[in-house]
């Protein structure tokens, strides 16, 4: 992943309706992800079948920061419609300034349905314990740490978390329905890697 280029997933809901969840690369821990908005920059333009989502960045000058890369989320609901194909993603920061973009076609890449595993190469350990690590600061944290703890205790860090494992076990070329990854504060890391491992198979 380049900084400031988001990678993008859509989920279609059970409703019908898609979800952009995306997953963007940031220099350092005062960088972090403020809400989504479907909107357009200014001084940008889109082609017909194009919509455009702003993932909006915020630098926090805190002292300390930390300069290790990590990611932010951000969760966009119901984006798409009649007539739209693609969704193109920008990230821009608090003066407004464009730092990256990317985009989607709408091919929902997950499906929020709980399903029996589709039949396919499993997952490797190695990829598994990736994207259960990849969204957090450090990537040393022991896996029998708990998601309360390894994440935070409110709702929207843990869905945020989910969303974010799904999306990067997608990226490595598997499929896995979103809700079936552990989101409970209790849960342990390692109880989501068991189930990436479980239910993850080559796309």
């Amino acid at each position: 992943m380049n900084l400031f280029e988001p990678e993008l997933a859509l989920i279609k809901e059970v409703t019908g309706e898609f979800t952009l969840h995306s997953v963007t690369l940031v220099p350092n821990a005062c960088w972090q992800a403020e809400t989504g908005a479907k909107a357009t920059p200014s001084g940008q333009t889109l082609r017909t079948g194009q919509q455009g989502v702003i993932l909006p960045v915020m630098y926090r000058d805190a002292a300390p920061c930390v300069p290790l890369t990590h990611a932010v989320n951000h969760s966009i609901p119901q984006v798409g419609g009649s007539g739209v194909v693609e969704i193109v993603a920008f990230v821009v920061d608090n003066r407004g300034t464009l730092k990256g973009m990317s985009s989607a076609s709408f091919q929902p890449m997950f499906t929020a349905t709980v399903t029996a595993a589709p039949v396919g190469e499993p997952i490797t350990m190695e990829d598994a314990t990736d994207a259960v690590l990849q969204p957090l600061r450090n990537r040393a944290v022991p896996l029998s740490t708990t998601l309360g703890d390894a994440v935070g205790r409110s709702h929207d860090r843990l869905a945020l978390y989910q969303s974010s494992v799904a999306s990067n076990i997608h990226h490595k070329g598997y499929q896995i329905s979103p809700g079936v990854i552990p989101n409970d504060e209790g849960d342990t890391l390692d109880d989501v890697r068991q189930v990436v491992l479980d239910k993850a198979v080559k796309a």
